[in-house]
């Protein structure tokens, strides 16, 4: 479980770093996008912290997992799209 949350959080850093970096850059929209897939990201977590054990957890573990993996995809079609 401790494995786990080290990778929740790193996941909410790399949102807010990526973020940082796209407002840089003046990207503002992907930099909205990034700071807010990181602070839902960090909301849900938390609200699976207070709720542990509960139906409605596994629901926030499932819309954490799937907002983490769609902002992860959208990254690096960006990014690809980008390089190219």
């Amino acid at each position: 479980m401790l494995a786990a949350m080290v990778g929740f959080f790193a996941l909410v850093a790399a949102c807010l770093v990526i973020a940082r970096r796209f407002a840089t850059l003046g990207q503002r929209s992907w930099a909205a996008y990034s700071a807010a897939t990181g602070a839902a990201f960090l909301a849900t977590m938390t609200a699976l912290a207070s709720a542990a054990g509960s139906p409605t957890a596994a629901v926030a573990l499932w819309i954490a997992v799937v907002l983490g993996w769609m902002w992860i995809s959208a990254l690096a079609v960006h990014l690809y799209r980008a390089a190219r």
